[in-house]
């Protein structure tokens, strides 16, 4: 089990879990809590599918993932137009995500049937310019109550 505690100020993530498409093996209990992030483009982003450079991969296998907590997070999101996080070289940014708006909180970027319950509580965040949070998860990657709801679009807690 893992588990990390922190403060960001003015980083890229707040906290991140990525794997490879085509990975291969599992991340099993990991918890984030007690973090707190300032000016932070992507609080939480978990991806399946990260593809920076491509792998040379043919496999159909993903990285499982199970029992990961997100708990106690707080929080501001830089969401100011224009803002470009200064590892951005590249156009488009390396950390580009196709849809995002700069508002979401949350980002679930995962590959069907390969995660069970990952899930956020007690999350406090707001953006720097007062505009609503926003998440970006697909419902139909997920099995159970995630602690939001699952859709592209505002952050609903349930």
């Amino acid at each position: 089990m893992a588990t990390a505690r922190d403060r960001t100020n003015r980083t890229l993530y707040a906290a991140r879990f990525k794997s490879w498409t085509g990975g291969n093996g599992a991340a099993i209990n990991v918890t984030w809590e007690d973090i707190t992030f300032m000016d932070v483009m992507f609080p939480i982003v978990v991806t399946q599918k990260y593809t920076s450079p491509r792998p040379n991969s043919s496999s159909l296998n993903e990285t499982h993932i199970e029992n990961f907590l997100f708990h106690n997070f707080t929080g501001v999101i830089n969401d100011t137009p224009g803002y470009v996080e200064g590892s951005c070289i590249t156009d488009p940014c390396w950390y580009s995500v196709p849809g995002a708006t700069g508002k979401e909180v949350i980002i679930f970027d995962l590959y069907p049937n390969t995660a069970t319950n990952i899930v956020v509580k007690d999350l406090f965040a707001a953006t720097l310019t007062g505009a609503p949070l926003a998440v970006m998860c697909n419902s139909s990657t997920v099995s159970s109550d995630v602690g939001f709801v699952c859709q592209d679009g505002p952050y609903i807690p349930t």
